[in-house]
């Protein structure tokens, strides 16, 4: 598939730095906030741009879905801020759900943080989204890691773990093999009895009920 797709890619890549070029932060006008507003305005024109280009001119007649690694922050998130120059909101009223995947990168189950109820926010919007664990090795339990999947999983979600990007870094798993049914619910956030934990997810499937404490209320030390 790469070496079928590197002429698409690298059409695309010289498309993307013209498009970039358009919207360079250099000699911005105005104060830091409005030359982050102004950036990102710019690279939210740049990002429609560049779905709408790839959906258009696919491989063999079939549209590229672009991945979407947009940095593991508040401020990339659906909640509201002060600064919130790239709010995803602003990406979904701009581009819609459709056309583009929301990946996250070095996500780890232990440390559901904030990336857990921003993922409940994209699968009741129907935004397809694809979580990518590391792992610390080949042979590590990933019963942790697919209780978050599990608890956030909405359509078109994907879940993937590695130790790395190359073909020797990615192993079939166990875990992969288990029958997990259908979710009945949406996922509910319950506080944990005092001693057991800061907060808590459950979610209850066909053929299992997965729940995820974490020892402190920020989601962290996640079980």
């Amino acid at each position: 598939y790469f070496r079928k797709s590197t002429c698409v890619c690298a059409r695309a890549r010289a498309r993307v730095l013209l498009l970039y070029g358009r919207f360079n932060i250099t000699n911005i006008a105005g104060d830091p906030g409005q030359q982050c507003e102004t950036f990102w305005s710019g690279m939210l024109e740049w990002q429609s741009e560049l779905v709408k280009m790839l959906a258009a001119k696919g491989e063999g007649g079939r549209a590229l879905l672009p991945m979407l690694s947009v940095v593991h922050d508040k401020v990339n998130f659906f909640e509201a801020n002060e600064k919130a120059y790239l709010n995803e909101r602003r990406m979904v009223d701009k581009m819609g759900t459709g056309g583009w995947v929301r990946y996250y990168e070095f996500v780890r189950g232990e440390t559901a943080y904030q990336v857990l109820e921003n993922m409940k926010v994209e699968a009741k919007m129907g935004i397809p989204v694809v979580m990518h664990v590391y792992m610390n090795s080949a042979d590590e339990d990933l019963t942790t890691h697919i209780a978050l999947f599990l608890i956030v999983r909405g359509d078109y979600f994907f879940f993937m773990a590695s130790t790395g990007w190359f073909d020797d870094d990615w192993h079939w798993n166990q875990a992969y093999d288990r029958e997990y049914g259908r979710p009945l619910a949406p996922p509910r956030t319950f506080v944990p009895p005092a001693g057991e934990g800061g907060i808590g997810w459950t979610r209850n499937y066909t053929h299992c009920d997965v729940t995820l404490l974490c020892e402190h209320a920020n989601a962290t030390g996640c079980v």
